[in-house]
């Protein structure tokens, strides 16, 4: 089972890295404090990091629906998903941060830890993934706020180009998690 959860955040951080390359052309690129892509390297560590929260907030929706009662206890479920958030995150610092002193690294990682848990508390407040209907306010939906987050951390946040952009890069990134073949995968 381990290896499928490995497999499984390989993907979470390929999806990711590939959202937040998406987003870049978005920042602002007339500041000399950013580089020729637009956007400083911390900016898009901490984007990187939010598309990989985002992910591990949609699988952990999707984690305690009732599709998975059926086949695992709570306990099961709580340690399948704390292994996914411990891979993925200290995973994507090792690969990213790879030549860093260790204990830079550390901190790194403690500070997305820290990061990820007010993600999480912020984004179990949103209900909806998007409107009801299309007369509706995106406002308060999940992927809104969410693109609200990353536009802000590009430096745009009323850019309502930059939120759509990062609205759209978090619907492909989770099209391609394919959540339910996970869970068929964990189960089995």
């Amino acid at each position: 089972m381990i290896e499928t959860i490995e497999e499984y955040s390989k993907t979470i951080f390929l999806l990711s890295h590939e959202a937040a390359n998406s987003v870049r052309p978005h920042a602002p690129n007339d500041d000399p404090k950013f580089g020729e892509d637009g956007i400083g390297d911390q900016q898009w560590f901490a984007i990187l990091q939010e598309y990989i929260y985002l992910a591990l907030h949609l699988t952990a929706r999707h984690y305690s629906s009732n599709f998975w009662y059926e086949w695992m206890n709570s306990e099961e479920r709580a340690e399948i998903i704390d292994d996914l958030i411990e891979i993925c995150i200290e995973g994507s610092v090792e690969i990213i941060c790879k030549d860093w002193p260790i204990d830079t690294k550390e901190e790194i990682k403690s500070e997305c830890y820290q990061n990820f848990g007010k993600s999480m508390a912020e984004y179990k407040e949103y209900h909806d993934y998007f409107p009801e209907t299309e007369d509706d306010s995106p406002q308060k939906t999940l992927f809104w706020e969410f693109g609200k987050v990353i536009a802000a951390t590009n430096h745009l946040e009323n850019d309502i180009q930059c939120i759509i952009a990062s609205e759209e890069a978090a619907v492909k990134l989770l099209k391609g998690l394919n959540i339910k073949q996970f869970v068929k995968q964990i189960t089995t």
